[in-house]
C-alpha cells in the first residue's frame, strides 16, 4: 500500500496540490503531558542540548536521593525520559514522578564526571 504525503506551503513556485487526493492525516500521540511543567523544561533543553542541561533531585528505587545532572534526550513515555547522567557518564532512565527541584542549568557550568551528591531524604 502506498502512501502519498502532501505538504502545505505558500511558495507558488510549488506545483499545488488541489485536485489531488488527500491522504490519510496519520498524527503520533505527544509523548509526554504537555501541561506538565517538569516536561516542558525537559522539552526546553532537549531542543538546546549544547548550552542547557538539567540539575535535579531524583529518588531511586531504593529511596535514596541523588542530585543528578543529566543532558536529556528523549522521552521513552509520558512518564520517563531518557538522558546522559554527567556523573554515571551514561545514558540512564528517570521517571517524572522521582524528580523534584528541577532546574534549567548552561552546560558549560559542569564537566563529566559530575560528583553524585547524596541529598537529605
Amino acid at each position: 500500500m502506498s502512501t502519498t504525503l502532501a505538504m502545505q506551503t505558500t511558495d507558488s513556485r510549488l506545483p499545488s496540490l488541489a485536485g489531488q487526493a488527500k491522504a490519510p492525516v496519520i498524527q503520533a500521540k505527544a509523548p509526554v503531558m504537555t501541561g506538565s511543567r517538569n516536561a516542558l523544561l525537559i522539552r526546553r533543553v532537549m531542543q538546546q542540548s549544547d548550552d542547557l542541561v538539567l540539575v535535579f533531585d531524583y529518588r531511586g528505587k531504593d529511596g535514596f536521593v541523588t542530585r543528578r545532572v543529566v543532558s536529556p534526550i528523549r522521552f521513552a513515555s509520558e512518564n520517563r525520559f531518557l538522558a546522559l547522567c554527567l556523573s554515571r557518564e551514561e545514558p540512564r532512565q528517570f521517571y517524572l514522578d522521582r524528580c523534584s527541584n528541577i532546574r534549567v542549568d548552561l552546560a558549560n557550568n559542569y564537566v563529566m564526571p559530575v560528583e553524585l551528591l547524596v541529598c537529605a531524604g
